[in-house]
């Protein structure tokens, strides 16, 4: 809860005010031990505001549409733009596996379908060990340790920070995406399960027929 300016108790989210009879909604304390608290008293309610309050209006010969960026990813039978990312032991390039198989998973750890992916992407590097996981984090903060974060969470598969000149190499503007590499340097696969539902399935039923028991 918040207390704004007229002393009136405000919801952390909705920004509906809130009736409260004498509740402690904050304390302070400063660092010689001084104790602040507020408290609210006989806080009465009020309506929300309607919908219509915050409209945005389209400007004169503009009209209002939805972003949406379908940018789609690289076409499959291109070559694999090179790449070199400073990874966890050193430098890491795309040209030191040359002769594999390659799964490139363009991620965040601010992106919660990229990190409920990571166990399904282990489970692929443990089922298929001549296949090379590369997890490529953009976008992170500088007290991120994206690798660490994997590792937290049962991820061993290698993990790198990548920049903007790699994200446009490979056109990604969706998290996460996904490129399979294969042994030519050539892209197998490109998939974006938030565009496409069955592109998960698609790569999965790739790697059975590139790796059959």
């Amino acid at each position: 809860r918040h207390l704004d300016l007229d002393g009136r108790a405000v919801g952390n989210h909705d920004q509906v005010l809130r009736r409260a009879v004498d509740r402690e909604v904050d304390r302070l304390v400063g660092p010689d031990g001084t104790v602040i608290t507020v408290r609210l008293t006989d806080v009465e309610w009020i309506d929300p505001l309607p919908r219509a309050a915050f409209r945005l209006d389209s400007a004169d010969g503009f009209e209002r549409v939805p972003y949406q960026d379908e940018t789609p990813p690289l076409a499959v039978g291109l070559a694999a733009p090179a790449f070199s990312v400073e990874g966890e032991a050193g430098p890491l390039a795309l040209a030191d596996y040359a002769g594999q198989y390659v799964l490139l998973d363009f991620w965040g750890t601010w992106c919660a379908p990229c990190v409920g992916a990571i166990p399904d992407l282990q489970a692929k590097a443990d089922a298929y060990p001549d296949l090379v996981v590369l997890g490529l984090a953009a976008y992170e903060t500088d007290d991120m340790d994206p690798a660490a974060f994997v590792r937290q969470r049962g991820g061993s598969y290698a993990v790198a920070r990548v920049d903007d000149a790699l994200l446009d190499a490979y056109q990604v503007k969706a998290f996460p995406t996904y490129y399979l590499v294969g042994p030519d340097g050539r892209i197998l696969f490109a998939g974006i399960p938030d565009r496409d539902p069955e592109a998960e399935d698609a790569l999965a039923a790739l790697l059975v027929s590139l790796f059959p028991d």
